[in-house]
């Protein structure tokens, strides 16, 4: 990166220090190996989007209705009938 002749040397300490840390950042990204399905161990409810898609709701909602912020009786039948089929 070419930068013009700085004025001030604590410039070129700044611009030192950020290019060191451009590289640093970057360099960790190529040796990580991620699996191409990163398995978050927070998730509530594996597989919400598309049991939401099967039962023509949004994701937002069924989840909402499995945490109890919402009621919908007919919705969790429904949810409860596709896990156990499948």
């Amino acid at each position: 990166m070419k930068r013009g002749r700085p004025t001030n040397p604590l410039v070129t300490i700044r611009n030192w220090i950020e290019d060191a840390r451009k590289e640093i950042r970057c360099a960790g990204c190529r040796h990580v190996q991620r699996s191409p399905r990163f398995q978050n161990p927070n998730i509530k409810f594996p597989g919400i989007g598309k049991d939401a898609e099967a039962l023509g709701v949004h994701r937002i909602h069924l989840y909402l209705v499995l945490t109890g912020a919402r009621t919908s009786h007919r919705l969790l039948a429904r949810y409860n009938q596709l896990k156990e089929a499948a």
